[in-house]
């Protein structure tokens, strides 16, 4: 499952910060418990809200869900999910890496989307509940 060409460019893999933002994540999947992409953005010490911090959580994101996935394990990133709005869900750069992945269809619709994610969180927290 390992790909010479990450479809994610190398930014944050080799940094300190890519096994503090991973570790956080494992932490809330053990919990059973989403947590935000401002929580993301507070451990890369990204100060303020809006295009740069939501940039680069999600590339930072991207790269851990990549490596992941070449793992053989779901995409770890399905547990941030976003602050605002009706559903608590992933953005947008979740389904489409899952797209380019080839987890999800391209063209599936926001119900089929939900059901992926729905599918990716539980068995996320199946896995790091081994």
């Amino acid at each position: 499952m390992c790909t010479s060409n990450p479809i994610v460019s190398n930014r944050y893999r080799g940094t300190t910060t890519y096994p503090k933002v991973f570790c956080r994540l494992i932490q809330a999947a053990l919990a059973r418990q989403p947590i935000h992409y401002e929580d993301v953005a507070a451990i890369m010490n990204l100060q303020g809200r809006g295009q740069h911090m939501s940039k680069e959580t999600g590339h930072m994101l991207g790269e851990i869900s990549e490596d992941e996935h070449n793992q053989g394990r779901p995409m770890l990133s399905a547990v941030v999910v976003q602050k605002t709005g009706k559903e608590k869900v992933p953005g947008d750069g979740f389904f489409t890496l899952a797209c380019q992945l080839h987890k999800l269809e391209e063209n599936a619709t926001t119900e089929q989307k939900k059901v992926f994610w729905e599918n990716e969180l539980n068995q996320t927290y199946e896995k790091w509940s081994d």
